[in-house]
């Protein structure tokens, strides 16, 4: 009786043996794809947290270095929709000095935009944060990964 158990408990292993497989190799494959996904946001959300900070810093700068010069020399201390314009535009030339090619390519990667889709997003953020700290509000800033 005991060698009759033990041909059928080897049988059933046998038998069951691919199916154990099976199954680790899908759990190791839903794994896989979990990591991929945490580890696609992860880099993703960094390479948004670095272009928050660079618009920040670039807001700043464009306001010290032009923006403030440009109201002093304004006779009712505003700036035109001409100089707006400008202002914008260094700001969003600055952040992407700050990033660096390889920042601008990575953050190009990670949302699928380049050139003026790009440049469009970083003027949006641009504009985004100079009406928060025009109206005195916290820039919103991402944790750094």
């Amino acid at each position: 009786m005991k060698d009759q158990l033990a041909a059928v408990g080897i049988d059933v292993a046998k038998l069951l043996a691919p199916v154990a497989v099976a199954l680790a190799g899908l759990a190791a494959a839903r794994l896989e794809k979990w990591i991929r996904g945490k580890v696609r946001n992860e880099y993703a959300a960094g390479a948004l947290a670095r272009l928050s900070e660079a618009v920040v810093t670039a807001v700043a700068e464009t306001a010290q270095v032009y923006v403030d010069v440009a109201k002093a020399r304004a006779s009712d201390g505003k700036l035109t929709e001409a100089e707006r314009q400008e202002a914008k535009a260094r700001a969003v030339s600055s952040a992407k000095l700050y990033l660096g090619s390889k920042g601008v390519s990575e953050l190009s990667k990670v949302l699928g935009l380049q050139g003026q889709a790009l440049d469009a997003l970083i003027g949006a953020k641009v504009e985004s944060t100079v009406r928060a700290l025009g109206s005195g509000l916290k820039v919103p800033m991402p944790p750094a990964g």
